[in-house]
């Protein structure tokens, strides 16, 4: 008898393990208790169950979707995560002991996030979100609401943005540089003290047909006045003017000088700090200080006239124009730092806590580089100028225009909640613990020197900052 009992023994452990053999993973039923489970220590392979609890509350939020549960149960400890979006109708509440689940009031479960954020949109089906707190060290705020009706309740939360950056300053713009080296085709040819070869003019570096020199007199002719600049025109009062030719035996008229380019403006200051983009929210950076323009062009110089025997000397052609000076850029702004922010939304929070870090500084503005001073003209010529008539020389480029400076960047706001739009929460024995607003920054030195642009504003602290008709 106890011989069969031993073989009836074996032969059902090897029934059992064939049976096991069959299958290549262990199957485990889904939660049939209405509430998924989520552990830190779970695996988002498990089923969600009190026993087998799955590791996300992304997973346990899809879970509950596919299985039409109305909980999900979150376990005291740290998570991770990306974006995660509640979803109407499933409440999420942590706090509870990992081991046995019970519920303890007094613990949170952490979520973290990194430029993401615990975003609700569109709830309006009854909806509770409990002992968890939400934690950001990134751009974003750790909770974003859009479109929310009262149905989504809050309660024993707490909302930490842990978000310091100083703004970085601006780059200076810079100095006008000159184009090339002069050409010795700028200066005017020499004259002759005897004979009928004619001088030219010189040629000009701008472009063509324009601001040449004249060339110098024939024997016994008055020489041929310079060309003026091609911007010597309504729009550009500037440039300056050619010379005229010498009378017979008279030396040329030099061309005027241009006058100097315009000057480039300063930055502006950005009306906001932060603004809604999408379903993101973004800091809001100032405008660089402009460039300035080049010099305006000389007039040619005007070609000497002729003597009796020989050819006046050819008059100088304009240099290259003076170029500007460059922008400063601006100083960026400093990172607000915002606990929660909703839109067109109208939400309950009850007990619940805002935390805020400090604002980051902004940065200071570029200065505007300094335009480079007027390029001369070139040179007319001086053959035999007691018989003959020299050339005049081209005029001298105007300085470039100074470059603008950049403003400074906006201090960092701290803002407990943040109410965009058509938005009116309620807040029900809520508490915040604001940090320190940033400064801001320093405008930068304009290129001409004496002007400074714009400084950033100072951040401002707000518990509940209300621009329900904004945006």
């Amino acid at each position: 008898m106890r011989i069969f009992s031993v073989l009836f023994f074996l032969t059902a452990i090897l029934i059992l393990a064939s049976s096991c053999s069959d299958s290549s993973e262990l199957v485990v039923p889904p939660s049939s208790s209405g509430v998924i489970y989520v552990r830190a220590t779970g695996s988002d392979l498990f089923p969600g169950t009190a026993n087998n609890p799955v590791r996300s509350i992304n997973h346990g939020l899809e879970l509950a979707i596919a299985q039409g549960a109305k909980e999900v149960r979150v376990a005291w400890g740290w998570y991770s995560t990306q974006d995660f979006n509640l979803v109407g109708g499933i409440n999420i509440t942590g706090g509870y002991d990992p081991n046995t689940w019970e519920a303890n009031p007094d613990t949170n479960t952490i979520v973290k996030f990194f430029n993401t954020a615990c975003k609700g949109m569109d709830i309006l089906v009854p909806t509770v979100i409990s002992n968890l707190e939400f934690q950001q060290r990134g751009s974003q705020p750790p909770l974003v609401l859009f479109g929310c009706g009262n149905e989504l309740k809050f309660s024993q939360c707490i909302f930490w943005s842990d978000r310091k950056r100083e703004g970085r300053d601006g780059g200076h713009g810079a100095d006008g540089t000159p184009h090339s080296a002069p050409s010795t085709l700028i200066n005017g040819s020499s004259g002759t003290c005897l004979g009928e070869i004619e001088a030219s003019g010189g040629l000009s570096e701008y472009s063509f047909n324009s601001g040449n020199g004249g060339a110098g007199g024939a024997p016994g002719q008055s020489g041929n006045s310079g060309q003026d600049a091609a911007f010597f025109n309504e729009d550009h009062p500037g440039s300056g003017l050619a010379g005229s030719g010498g009378l017979p035996g008279q030396p040329g008229q030099n061309g005027t000088p241009g006058g100097p380019g315009r000057d480039g403006t300063n930055g502006t200051l950005a009306p906001h700090r932060v603004l809604f983009v999408g379903t993101q929210i973004e800091d809001v950076q100032a405008s660089n200080g402009h460039y300035g323009s080049e010099g305006y062009p000389g007039g040619g110089g005007g070609g000497g006239g002729g003597s009796n025997l020989g050819t006046g000397n050819g008059g100088g052609a304009i240099g290259a124009r003076a170029r500007a000076g460059h922008n400063g850029s601006y100083g960026y702004a400093g990172s607000s730092s915002i606990a929660a922010a909703c839109k067109n939304s109208h939400a309950v929070f009850e007990d619940c806590h805002f935390i805020t870090s400090d604002g980051g500084n902004g940065g200071n503005g570029g200065n505007g580089g300094q335009g480079l001073e007027g390029t001369p003209g070139g040179l007319g010529g001086t053959e035999c100028s007691l018989e003959v008539g020299a050339g005049g020389n081209g005029g001298t480029s105007g300085r470039g225009g100074h470059g603008g400076a950049g403003v400074g960047g906006h201090g960092g706001d701290c803002i407990g909640f943040w109410i965009v739009g058509y938005s009116e929460p309620e807040l029900i024995r809520c508490s915040f613990e604001l940090g320190t607003p940033g400064l801001g920054g320093q405008g930068g030195q304009h290129g001409d020197g004496t002007q400074i642009a714009y400084s950033g504003w100072d951040g401002s602290v707000h518990e509940i900052l209300d621009e329900s008709e904004s945006q």
